[in-house]
């Protein structure tokens, strides 16, 4: 993965992450603690799913089924994300 790639997987799962948030006090130091230590959470969460994968990843790359595995890998991430997309959209207002 190049850092663009990286940059865009975590703006996805912030905005993705950012509906599950609710704002009802009003801006003080014990919200700023609370957003600066969820984002910290997702950002190691990143990290340590890139640490995981990326070896595993180059290692299937020396062998042929690695293009048949990275379509495969790529069609269930977007058929999931096209799952929660719909869920998503369909939801009753103020359900998501």
């Amino acid at each position: 993965m190049d850092a663009v790639a990286l940059d865009n997987f975590g703006l996805l799962h912030g905005l993705g992450f950012a509906g599950a948030l609710s704002f009802t006090d009003d801006f003080s130091g014990r919200l700023l603690v609370s957003l600066l230590s969820f984002n910290l959470g997702i950002e190691l969460g990143q990290l340590a799913i890139v640490l995981l994968v990326f070896p595993l990843l180059l290692l299937a790359r020396r062998y042929s089924w690695s293009a048949v595995a990275h379509v495969g890998a790529t069609a269930v991430v977007g058929v999931l994300g096209l799952v929660w997309f719909v869920e998503r959209l369909l939801a009753p207002s103020g359900a998501a």
